[in-house]
């Protein structure tokens, strides 16, 4: 037997098999496995059993929400199947006991920017202060875009056409480069009076940078910033509880339910 190629096969194997689990998110799958683990070597726990896996969930119930619990469980049975050849979906009583944990379970209703309130920002906030986020939103709804697709957009990313934007995503979820368009005239006069005012030695190849008063510095615009301007733009309309509104909520609920007659 060839041991060496044996051990190179289990290397390359045991490679693939970590790559199963979600890039973005592992190091969260990873900390869940670990603290399963614990909590077995804690209580004496050699083997991964359904009523092993049901008092962990009764326990941590008591602290979760059904919705947490649910992704906690997700997380669980993805390790699990990975590090230890463990399938969950043989064990039937799972399920049934987070489903019955869900019951009467009523989540709080997120707050939520309709399209006239978009609008009115739009229309009437400031640009010499509100210029940005205008910029931003008209993007991020118009492509629904996530934070990290807005934050690593570039100037080469947006074709002007005069009568309508061309605008490339090309580090997206699924790693495919997709496009879409602006064709609302005050909506790509927006995108073209901020492009405009790009300090003419910027360093930098990123679409957005920092803008005050009037002016956009040499400085990139992160990751958090483009994460509050909902929440911004929340206050400027002055919304109870400004700070409930996130960039994550808006792509998701806002963009698609009008997204496409706004754009």
């Amino acid at each position: 037997m060839d041991f060496s190629s044996e051990n190179e096969i289990d290397a390359i194997a045991s490679a693939a098999v970590s790559n199963l689990l979600p890039a973005k998110s592992r190091p969260q799958y990873e900390k869940t496995y670990l603290q399963f683990r614990q909590w077995c070597s804690m209580k004496k726990i050699d083997q991964v059993t359904e009523n092993v896996l049901l008092a962990y969930l009764e326990e941590k119930s008591t602290t979760l929400k059904p919705p947490t619990l649910w992704a906690l469980y997700a997380m669980l049975k993805a390790t699990l199947n990975v590090k230890e050849n463990i399938d969950t979906r043989k064990f039937p009583k799972l399920v049934p006991y987070l489903k019955s944990k869900s019951v009467g379970y009523r989540s709080k209703k997120s707050q939520i920017l309709d399209k006239e309130d978009i609008s009115k920002f739009i229309n009437e906030a400031d640009d010499k202060i509100y210029l940005l986020m205008k910029t931003v939103l008209i993007l991020g709804i118009s492509g629904a875009l996530r934070r990290e697709e807005l934050v690593k957009m570039k100037l080469t990313d947006i074709e002007d056409k005069q009568s309508v934007l061309i605008v490339k995503v090309p580090d997206t979820k699924t790693h495919c480069e997709r496009i879409f368009t602006v064709s609302n005239l005050e909506n790509i006069e927006i995108v073209r009076k901020y492009r405009a005012l790009r300090p003419p030695r910027a360093t930098s190849d990123r679409l957005f940078l920092k803008y005050t008063n009037g002016k956009c510095v040499n400085q990139n615009v992160g990751i958090n910033k483009i994460g509050e301007i909902p929440s911004l733009i929340a206050k400027w309309l002055n919304k109870d509880e400004p700070k409930k509104i996130y960039w994550s909520l808006l792509q998701k609920k806002l963009c698609h339910s009008f997204g496409e007659c706004w754009r």
